[in-house]
C-alpha cells in the first residue's frame, strides 16, 4: 500500500530530532532496568509514546525493535519467575491437603499465587488430585494479590464427591457468586473466574461451606 510521509523543516525538524533523542534517551534507560511489573507498565507506556510522536521515520522503527527485545526478556524472566513460585505453591499446597486427610477433611480451597494462569494452576490441582485422590481441592487465585481485580478458581473433584452432590462448575459458581462468574468444565473438573472481586477471603469461605454442605451436610464453620 501506500505510505504517507511528512516532511519537516526548521523548527518542527527540530523538534522531531530532539523528540526521537529523548525517546532514544528513555528507551535505553529502559533496557538497563531489571526486570518487575513497574518495567513492563513503562515499557507500554513509552510504546504508546513513541507510536505517536513525530520524530524521525528511520528512528521510530528502531526504538519499536528495541522495545520488543526487552519484552521478550520480560516475559522469559516471568517465565522462570513462576517456575519457581509453581514449585513452591505444589509443596506448600501438597502439604496442606496432606493436613487436610489426616483431619478427615472432605475438601481443601486453598489461596495460590499464580496470577490467572488457569494452565499453571492447574498443575497445582493435578498434583493433589494425583496424590489425594478422594479430596476435592478447589484453588483460588488473583491476577494481582489484593487488587480488586479479577480471580480465578480451578477445582477438582472425585468421581465419590460428584456422587454426592459436589460438582466442579457449581462448586466454582458458588463460591463466585454475586461476582459475576464465567466458566465451565467437566463434573469432575472445571474452571470459572471473576472480572473483579474484592473479597477473596470471603470466596474461599462461600467454597468450603458449599463443599461442606455438598459432602457431609454442615458448615466448614462448624467443622
Amino acid at each position: 500500500g501506500v505510505r504517507r510521509l511528512v516532511a519537516l523543516t526548521r523548527s518542527a525538524a527540530r523538534r522531531a530530532e530532539a523528540c526521537g533523542s529523548e525517546l532514544a534517551s528513555r528507551v535505553s534507560d529502559l533496557a538497563s532496568k531489571s526486570i518487575s511489573e513497574t518495567l513492563s507498565r513503562e515499557l507500554n507506556s513509552l510504546k504508546e509514546e513513541i507510536d505517536q510522536a513525530e520524530m524521525s521515520a528511520s528512528l521510530k522503527p528502531k526504538l519499536r525493535d528495541q522495545l520488543s527485545e526487552i519484552s521478550k526478556k520480560i516475559v522469559e524472566q516471568k517465565k522462570k519467575r513462576l517456575a519457581v513460585i509453581l514449585d513452591a505453591e505444589i509443596l506448600y499446597t501438597l502439604e496442606a491437603a496432606s493436613q487436610a486427610q489426616d483431619a478427615g477433611a472432605p475438601a481443601l480451597v486453598q489461596r495460590v499465587n499464580l496470577g490467572l494462569d488457569a494452565k499453571t494452576i492447574n498443575k497445582v490441582a493435578n498434583a493433589v488430585s494425583k496424590n489425594y485422590p478422594e479430596l476435592a481441592f478447589m484453588a483460588i487465585s488473583e491476577e494481582e494479590p489484593g487488587s480488586g481485580g479479577p480471580v480465578l478458581c480451578v477445582s477438582v473433584i472425585p468421581h465419590s464427591a460428584v456422587e454426592r452432590g459436589l460438582v466442579a462448575s457449581e462448586w466454582n459458581a458458588a463460591a463466585l457468586e454475586g461476582w459475576g462468574p464465567k466458566g465451565g468444565g467437566k463434573p469432575t473438573s472445571a474452571q470459572a473466574r471473576a472480572g473483579a472481586c474484592s473479597d477473596v477471603e470471603g470466596v474461599a469461605m462461600s467454597a468450603r461451606e458449599y463443599a461442606y454442605g455438598r459432602l457431609i451436610g454442615v458448615s466448614a464453620k462448624l467443622s
